[in-house]
């Protein structure tokens, strides 16, 4: 894995858990200006998940034009949220009728690559507990630098991380027309929040719109990166503290 997108993963799973509503996040045009409406009071965590199944998540077209700022429901988050353009958009440039959301590097700012913004919103598990979850959206980047993805993490009470993947292995980067990018993940019976959105790490601009987020049957893949061999298991006591060969 590249050292920098190593970084962007460490950071997306220090996400969870508290409320990141990043104020500072840049609007539409106006950097500084403060954002995230739609936080609940308990920080992200949405109080209805839809347990019917087959869902589009938030950006369903509800009027015609732009304006700044995430979605309702949505939060920015990041690293260096305030150095990132956003807005939503209904009308031109929006596929199949949907509204997009448009995260974009503001230019007035030297270039960073390690710097990233994402847009996520994060809801309780309790309605896919047992099941096999795909989280889907359409992408469309310009001028992508380093990377451009969706992501999900599944969590325990405890915040331990279940399952995560964050298109690690595949990114989308440089200009590419619109094409949906898909994630599965199994919600195991101890989950208790799950998180998603999309990234953009470094410069460029990222359109994401239809999110989807679905059951599917066994017969389909996870997409989680394979899990790490556990580290050699830890002396009880300190040892060789006198350095002998």
């Amino acid at each position: 894995m590249n050292l920098r997108f190593r970084s962007y993963v460490a950071l997306i799973l220090l996400l969870g858990g508290v409320g990141l509503s990043c104020p500072g996040i840049a609007q539409t045009r106006m950097p500084g200006y403060p954002s995230a409406p739609g936080v609940t009071p308990n920080g992200m965590l949405s109080a209805q998940p839809q347990p019917q199944g087959v869902s589009s998540v938030g950006l369903d077209r509800q009027d015609v034009g732009h304006r700044g700022g995430a979605p309702k429901g949505w939060i920015v988050a990041g690293n260096t949220p305030d150095r990132y353009l956003l807005s939503t958009d209904f009308g031109q440039g929006a596929p199949f009728g949907k509204g997009f959301v448009r995260l974009s590097w503001n230019r007035v700012y030297d270039s960073m690559s390690s710097a990233f913004a994402t847009v996520m919103q994060s809801i309780r598990a309790d309605a896919y507990r047992g099941k096999r979850m795909r989280l889907s959206a359409l992408l469309r980047t310009t001028n992508v630098r380093a990377a451009a993805t969706i992501w999900m993490r599944v969590e325990a009470q405890n915040g331990k991380v279940l399952a995560f993947d964050n298109m690690e292995a595949h990114p989308l980067v440089g200009t590419t027309p619109w094409q949906r990018a898909n994630i599965v993940l199994d919600v195991p019976a101890e989950s208790a929040t799950i998180s998603f959105g999309f990234l953009l790490a470094g410069s460029g601009e990222v359109m994401a719109s239809d999110f989807q987020f679905d059951p599917v049957d066994a017969t389909v893949a996870t997409t989680a990166p394979p899990v790490s061999a556990p580290e050699q298991a830890l002396p009880a006591a300190p040892v060789n503290l006198e350095f002998h060969m």
